[in-house]
């Protein structure tokens, strides 16, 4: 069979462009044959990316100088009604408690006015305007009418200030009309707004609140003659030692219309220091008006201390007992067991909600610190508290605290369940064995506790009884532990963990979310590992069996 071979087909060759450049080699030795090099190739130049909007409409940053006449626009400007309300420290111990939910519910209590009429405590209490004395800045308010008015000059001899009346009898606070020289320190005007609705919202009834205007912004009435004139109220000194300054210029006739309430909110955002002085006058003549009526509100319509209501009085005790001495809670050696560190308000208000304390309830602290802890608990839910604090600055803070507080007491007239702080070691004191025998709930700020404390402080818990519940920052079982013959006499082995979240602002050295542990103390699995054990120790074994 034949076949035909075709002849491959012919492949013109391609012609050379005439702008090619010939390749030499940079060896002239090296053979014609070798692979010669490649051209060096430039590297890629980057692309500049056109901009998807015109130059004109781009977004410029602010010079320094700028930024810095904005920002200070924004703190001189005056603050809304809402914003004095609602605005709190930037440092306010009662940080992120909104979040709390349905953990923010009254808890019913037996009692919660005091029994008969409360005796001052010893001293003089601390007004508003001796935490601001050493640190004010400048002040918020001038008389318009006379801009050299002397008692508007703020000095070291001369801070204008105010008087508020409180629901207890015979009871008021000297609040100061100035800054703070920290913006994040204690504010006095944000705080006697503060004060004005905590009053306003859980003391007075519906038709109290209207009659001052608190419950109505803007309220319009078609009748004027049906509004009740404010009671006629006394002059009121301006600061400590001063005698009484009568409180002039009037107010204008259109201001007249507006209730109380609402004209100390516009004289406070127009910064009018003689209007805010009469129109805080004319609030302090309705309540002591109503006061009766405040104090048979809070004995028939309560169940409890309110929420808002409590938070404010351990604010003012923290902000006056313990505001003044802050400096010396820092001196500690770091890195050991002794660093100070807080749990805020909703940390310990979950624990209370989540723990089940109320009245009947025993709270127990170890570490109290300024014993915070503990009048919150006993406060807010009616339990008994115990505490005990090694350091000795902080034990000693404690002290002033504890007055100041039941100053608060009396001064919002409420009464509070038993609570004791003592200063000494938790690991030598016989009082916190007899505490721990008795306790429902014992609270351990463990976060910097060094091992060998945290293995001391278990062994402790033995003396608790079934059910006990023990919240610390840190685990006291070991990670993997099991009941065992090995660990069946160790303290963990009675205890039974769980792991719970804070929220952010619960603790005073983060401002994160953060872990805590919930130890239950329980034996019933101990006695039944002990049975099992026992058992399994009388059963013969097989060497016994083939003897």
């Amino acid at each position: 069979m034949l076949s035909i071979i075709a002849p491959p087909p012919v492949v013109p060759a391609r012609p050379k462009p005439k702008d090619d450049i010939a390749i030499v080699h940079p060896d002239p030795a090296s053979s014609a044959t070798s692979p010669s090099p490649s051209p060096p190739l430039d590297p890629p130049k980057k692309r500049r990316r056109e901009p998807s909007d015109p130059p004109s409409a781009r977004r410029k940053r602010p010079a320094p100088r700028e930024k810095r006449v904005q920002r200070l626009r924004e703190e001189s400007a005056p603050l809304s009604d809402n914003a004095v309300r609602n605005r709190s420290r930037t440092r306010e111990r009662c940080t992120g408690s909104n979040r709390m939910g349905a953990l923010e519910a009254t808890i019913p209590q037996e009692r919660w006015w005091p029994h008969s009429q409360q005796e001052s405590p010893l001293g003089r209490p601390i007004q508003s305007i001796d935490v601001i004395r050493p640190k004010w800045r400048g002040y918020r308010f001038k008389n318009p009418h006379d801009p050299d008015d002397p008692f508007w000059k703020c000095g070291p001899d001369n801070i204008p200030s105010a008087e508020l009346e409180y629901p207890g009898d015979n009871s008021t606070e000297i609040y100061a009309l100035v800054d703070a020289l920290d913006h994040d320190d204690y504010q006095p005007l944000k705080d006697l707004f503060l004060t004005i609705d905590t009053i306003a919202a859980n003391y007075m009834d519906d038709k109290s609140r209207a009659l001052i205007g608190y419950t109505n912004p803007d309220p319009t009435f078609s009748d004027p003659s049906s509004r009740a004139s404010p009671p006629s109220s006394k002059a009121h000194p301006h600061s400590p030692g001063r005698t009484n300054r009568p409180l002039s210029p009037p107010i204008d006739p259109g201001d007249s219309t507006l209730p109380v309430y609402q004209r100390l909110i516009k004289a406070r955002n127009a910064q009018d220091g003689p209007q805010f002085l009469q129109a805080l006058a004319g609030l302090n003549g309705y309540i002591r008006a109503l006061r009766p009526n405040m104090q048979q509100h809070l004995r028939t319509k309560w169940t409890g201390v309110p929420p808002p209501v409590w938070k404010r009085v351990c604010e003012e005790g923290y902000q006056r007992g313990v505001g003044p001495r802050m400096h010396e809670l820092v001196k500690y050696k770091q890195w050991t067991s002794g660093v100070y560190g807080e749990l805020m308000q909703p940390f310990i208000s979950e624990v209370v909600h989540r723990c089940g304390l109320g009245p009947g309830k025993v709270f127990v602290d170890l570490g109290s610190g300024v014993a915070h802890t503990l009048m919150q608990a006993s406060l807010q839910s009616g339990c008994t508290s115990y505490g005990i604090e090694l350091s000795p600055p902080a034990a000693s803070i404690a002290k002033d605290h504890d007055r100041e507080f039941n100053y608060r007491l009396k001064m919002w007239d409420l009464c509070c369940s038993e609570y004791k702080h003592i200063e000494g070691d938790m690991l030598e004191s016989k009082e916190v064995v007899e505490w721990i025998r008795k306790a429902d709930v014992i609270l351990v700020n463990n976060f910097v506790f060094e091992e060998l404390l945290n293995e001391r402080l278990t062994c402790l818990f033995l003396d608790a009884r079934d059910g006990t519940q023990i919240v610390s920052l840190k685990c006291f079982l070991d990670r993997g532990f099991k009941i065992t013959e090995r660990t069946i006499s160790s303290p963990q082995a009675i205890l039974k963990v769980e792991e719970r979240d804070w929220i952010a602002g619960a603790v005073s050295w983060s401002n994160t979310t953060g872990t805590y542990y919930v130890h239950t103390v329980d034996r019933s699995n101990l006695q039944a590992e002990e049975e099992r054990l026992n058992a399994a120790r009388s059963r013969p074994s097989r060497r016994r069996q083939a003897q």
